[in-house]
């Protein structure tokens, strides 16, 4: 049987009718149960042709599992965004004010592992905190991985079955994205970050850093210091440090306009 899968206020839910979600026996994808993308699939569908759920039960449904965040960071969390993913059975999330990452049996809400990476200061003046938008799930038809954005701007990639960060990804997993920026920007205090999941064309990962301030109708952004936007992406599979500038998109800091530049005349 199929579920829907929801988040609200400060914890995940989970709906169900009188009978539980098992998996179809059928190839993953948003079609066969499955949720393995921030838009359901690569093609950003933002759909999925399960009916069991409908208009005239929806008044009958129960809660059949419910998973509280306010201990996953220094202070609950009151507006969840992120959009959890489901794999193999397993659902897998971003939670709490750090922005851990926890795994979970889709049908019955049991915690499988947990990971956290305090980041201290950097963490707390990051420009795009909480638990963000998710995560992204790869997998090559052999390993299987999870990866996210931290706070304070840095790219891990996970071993989804055991929550372990992946030792030949990175340093021990980790990419700092903010040593491998393309423009001089302090560690802790840079304003730079993201709370998007991460964007995956085949092995590579797409970075598309934010900022803190931003233009807003009306209003003008005098912070000439802050780092200008750029497009980055981190290898997969490669060992190492990966993360490869491809390109600057302009931002006119006088006239507060985005791209007013031709973003072809900053290609690397």
């Amino acid at each position: 049987m199929k579920s829907i899968l929801g988040l609200v206020a400060a914890c995940c839910t989970v709906l169900a009718p009188a009978v539980l979600w098992r998996a179809a026996a059928q190839a993953p994808s948003a079609a066969s149960g499955e949720w393995r993308h921030y838009a359901g699939d690569l093609r950003n569908h933002h759909y999925s042709p399960l009916d069991q759920i409908s208009a005239s039960n929806f008044n009958s449904l129960q809660i059949a599992w419910r998973l509280k965040t306010d201990n996953f960071g220094t202070r609950p969390e009151y507006k969840l965004e992120g959009t959890p993913l489901m794999a193999k059975g397993v659902l897998y999330t971003t939670a709490g004010s750090r922005r851990a990452v926890v795994a979970l049996d889709a049908a019955s809400g049991e915690l499988l592992w947990i990971h956290g990476y305090p980041e201290g200061a950097r963490g707390a003046a990051a420009p795009r905190q909480l638990s963000g938008r998710g995560l992204a799930y790869w997998t090559d038809g052999r390993e299987e991985r999870i990866l996210y954005f931290t706070p304070g701007y840095r790219l891990i990639a996970l071993n989804a079955k055991t929550g372990m960060r992946i030792p030949s990804f990175g340093r021990d997993g980790v990419v700092d994205l903010k040593l491998d920026f393309d423009q001089q920007i302090d560690l802790v205090t840079g304003e730079v970050g993201l709370h998007s999941t991460p964007a995956i064309a085949g092995d590579l990962v797409l970075v598309d850093p934010d900022f803190r301030l931003k233009v807003l109708v009306g209003q003008r952004d005098t912070r000439i210091d802050n780092p200008n936007d750029h497009l980055a992406a981190s290898g997969l599979k490669r060992p190492g440090p990966q993360s490869v500038n491809i390109s600057k998109i302009p931002l006119d800091i006088k006239e507060n306009i985005i791209g007013r530049t031709s973003f072809r005349n900053h290609m690397i």
